[in-house]
């Protein structure tokens, strides 16, 4: 007997996939970032060049770990287990750190992945495809 019900699932797997999205695109990012300062490295630029890149470089940032945040939440709110949600939001707080974010990923992620491969879903890198949520709701 599954724990989650269709609905709970549903919600789970949405969220769990725009928790990896974020992720992928906040890494797509800060690697653009990098091959942007890696090529202006050699050419001359004026330091208002520089600091203009730095400031948006900062800002997105922001915006993605926000969103972050907000999916790595909303996610966890799609668990039952207290004691989970308690230790998963404590290493939400230490997402900060470069690859403390990427284990919180993984340990936030796979509870969400057995109840959705119990179900019969097939959960791919990105998640549950629309198309096999589908099957859920008939």
């Amino acid at each position: 007997m599954n724990e989650y019900t269709n609905e709970e699932l549903i919600r789970m797997a949405r969220w769990q996939r725009r928790l990896l999205y974020t992720f992928m695109y906040s890494w797509i990012c800060g690697l653009l970032f990098l091959v942007i300062v890696l090529c202006c490295s050699d050419i001359s630029v004026s330091a208002w060049y520089a600091v203009f890149m730095e400031i948006i470089r900062y800002v997105v940032m922001l915006g993605f770990m926000i969103a972050f945040w907000v999916t790595y939440y909303k996610l966890l709110l799609t668990y039952h287990s207290l004691v989970f949600k308690i230790f998963a939001g404590i290493l939400g707080v230490l997402m900060i750190v470069p690859l403390v974010n990427l284990i919180a990923l993984l340990i936030v992620s796979s509870p969400a992945t057995f109840p959705l491969k119990k179900a019969g879903l097939r959960v791919g890198l990105l998640g549950v495809s629309e198309c096999e949520l589908r099957k859920l709701q008939n």
